[in-house]
């Protein structure tokens, strides 16, 4: 069986864009209805619902742009229609330091990203949002903060990148040995499983898939989560050779996708992987579903929070 995750990011502004883009503009919020829009699209096409894990950011920088830690989630929660029953809230921290220059940076100090985690987490209870998932920001997870989700009663992480490695001005992290399937991580290093003898941590780690997709500006191919926004002969090739592979493969199989709103509204610029129209991503969603019926691919879309109980992880 393959478990098919829709996980949505809401960030800020340029959450998509080459370079560093830690912004404190939010207008991107504003495309979750045409996102919701453009997914309804695709459900009438499947004639079912698609679940949706909404990972919504709440931290320091969202507190110093918009008066309070939740002020993005109540905006996502005020469109009528655009979280549904059936989806799953999701707590997608970005852990930074305000900078003297009054921008914002990633926060180096572990105690500090923890502390932030710890005090943030208890401004989203007292609005009652009960997150059992959550997805640190660029890709920015550490065993530091596995644990203190753990602590928090968090079941789920998703922000590994398995394959994936970057010490740039723009990204640091190193994915590099984390398997792109769901496991329990050890408490030595919560990158990989732990092992017969080792203590693991008590949450599960669903990473964003990651396939090899090659953009126009590419000389070959390069690891990266599958997102449903990119242009559709992009997502095609990649996504094909990843089912044939699971195809090969008995078992249970997940394939989490990762977009934001803002990826799906139309723009006069389209990139060399982002095609930047919700065309593309309703094109990306359809065939996908149409794809793994003509491969006659058991599947079923699920919310992150499912995974550990319907898989026999390790």
């Amino acid at each position: 069986m393959l478990h098919l995750l829709l996980t949505v990011d809401v960030d800020a502004d340029g959450a998509s864009r080459p370079g560093t883009t830690r912004e404190s503009n939010w207008d991107s919020v504003a495309a979750i209805p045409e996102f919701r829009s453009a997914l309804g699209a695709c459900e009438e096409h499947f004639g079912h619902e698609v679940p949706v894990t909404w990972f919504v950011r709440a931290d320091d920088q969202v507190a110093r742009s918009l008066g309070h830690a939740t002020a993005l989630l109540e905006r996502v929660l005020s469109f009528s229609g655009a979280v549904r029953a059936t989806d799953e809230m999701g707590w997608h921290p970005h852990l930074y330091r305000e900078t003297r220059l009054g921008g914002w940076a990633p926060e180096p100090n572990e105690a500090s990203r923890v502390e932030q985690m710890t005090r943030t987490h208890e401004q989203m209870r007292s609005m009652r949002a009960d997150c059992t998932s959550g997805r640190i920001g660029e890709a920015a997870g550490s065993l530091q903060a596995l644990l203190a989700f753990a602590a928090l009663g968090y079941r789920v992480d998703s922000s590994a990148i398995p394959g994936r490695t970057r010490d740039d001005a723009d990204r640091c992290f190193d994915w590099s040995i984390t398997p792109n399937e769901p496991y329990v991580p050890s408490r030595l290093d919560a990158r990989r499983p732990a092992q017969v003898g080792e203590v693991s941590l008590a949450i599960v780690e669903v990473p964003m898939t990651t396939v090899p997709f090659q953009a126009s500006y590419d000389d070959q191919p390069l690891l990266r989560y599958v997102n449903l926004a990119y242009h559709p002969h992009v997502f095609r090739r990649g996504v094909s050779d990843w089912m044939s592979h699971a195809a090969d493969d008995p078992g249970d199989k997940v394939l989490t996708l990762v977009t934001h709103p803002d990826e799906w509204r139309s723009r006069s610029s389209p990139s060399g992987l982002y095609a930047y129209t919700p065309q593309a991503g309703i094109k990306n969603l359809t065939w996908l579903v149409d794809e793994l019926h003509r491969r006659e691919l058991a599947f079923r879309f699920r919310l992150c929070r499912d995974i550990p109980a319907l898989m026999p992880i390790a």
